[in-house]
């Protein structure tokens, strides 16, 4: 009897392909959310080329623009990155009908008026803080708001500029008039395609993403702060750099008339 039990269930083929689809599904599902991902990736990718191209082609016109647009400071000079790149980048938005109109002072650097540029270049890559789940995703910031994307392009991005491509050391104080002018974008790319995300982008916490952005960050600073607190603690990135190099145009501009 016990042998004529066995032999039956061993002939029974009822479930075969219930089961079947249940092993099979889960690995082309991942593969799914896989391609996602890295569609999402390769298009961050192309992004952040085209924002270092921006970079250079506003570096090369402002280094040589009129001293008093940048607190009277000398042609050729840079200054340093601060918060009024994000407000330069705001009020471009708008101005193109994009965003609420936005109060503040004149840039304070010519290297924040590059950032600006850089900046906008990255918005499209900002993603909604709304969730984990593949319609996230592809949700950007700007659409919930366009200064929370730019919060999140300003924190998430390193720009420096360089006298030659591939140069590890970056040019603090000023360019000759006729000398090239790279400038290297590193970008921490959120990515939200839920489950494949672990797989292939890294926390904070791990594999030194901060120091990719510079190498002085580190998880204490204020761009890791403002990162966990818009995006929380579980939020994955994928380290994104491009690197552009234009010559330095050189040309004097005439001083504009005061109304």
């Amino acid at each position: 009897m016990t042998s004529r039990i066995s032999t039956a269930l061993v002939k029974d083929e009822r479930g075969v392909v219930y089961l079947e689809f249940l092993l099979s599904f889960m690995p082309l599902f991942l593969l799914f959310l896989a391609i996602g991902q890295y569609s999402l990736i390769a298009t961050g990718r192309l992004v952040v080329d085209h924002a270092a191209y921006l970079g250079a082609r506003s570096a090369i016109v402002i280094l040589e623009d009129e001293p008093s647009l940048y607190g009277n400071s000398a042609r050729g000079t840079l200054g340093t990155r601060t918060s009024a790149s994000g407000v330069r980048a705001a009020q471009s938005l708008s101005a193109l009908g994009l965003a609420p109109p936005v109060g503040g002072g004149s840039v304070s650097s010519r290297f924040d008026a590059i950032s600006a540029a850089v900046e906008l270049g990255l918005l499209s890559l900002a993603k909604s803080s709304r969730g984990d789940s593949l319609l996230s995703a592809f949700r950007l910031a700007v659409d919930d708001s366009p200064k929370l994307a730019l919060r999140l392009t300003h924190v998430a991005t390193s720009i420096t500029l360089h006298a030659k491509e591939r140069d590890e050391t970056p040019v603090t104080e000023s360019f000759d008039r006729k000398a090239s002018v790279s400038v290297r974008v590193v970008y921490l790319m959120q990515c939200r395609v839920p489950l494949v995300r672990n797989l292939m982008c890294r926390s904070l916490s791990k594999g030194g993403l901060l120091a990719a952005l510079s190498p002085e960050k580190t998880l204490d600073t204020p761009e890791s702060a403002a990162l966990t607190q818009l995006l929380g603690q579980d939020a994955r990135f994928y380290r994104l750099e491009s690197w552009s190099t234009l010559t330095n145009q050189g040309a004097d501009y005439e001083p504009r008339e005061q109304p």
